[in-house]
């Protein structure tokens, strides 16, 4: 797998000389393909056996919910899959089965 960097770009900004960061992470169309394989190679697996992906949430958006105050490492997978729903980012869920876990 090939990890996709997040990129930092800084702009001028305004004429009183304030600075605009600009962080951005160019998802190609070759991971979200790799994500799908993911999801659906999870699909026809019962919970406990093996490993199960719940979502991969991008650096990018990871650090951006942190800076908004949301720590999907606290809230926990479905929170945070209703998060990526509620922001149409359906497709970095990986695993759509409730599995109880907050």
């Amino acid at each position: 797998m090939k990890f996709i960097e997040e990129q930092t770009h800084f702009h001028d900004g305004d004429e009183k000389g304030s600075l605009i960061i600009e962080n951005t992470q160019e998802i190609t169309q070759d991971h979200l393909d790799f994500l799908k394989d993911i999801r659906n190679e999870q699909a026809g697996r019962r919970y406990g056996e093996g490993y199960t992906v719940q979502v991969s949430v991008p650096k990018a958006i990871y650090n951006k919910w942190m800076r908004e105050g949301f720590d999907m490492q606290k809230e926990g997978a479905e929170r945070t899959k209703a998060r990526l729903r509620a922001e149409g980012l359906d497709c970095f869920i990986i695993d759509h089965r409730n599995i109880g876990l907050k």
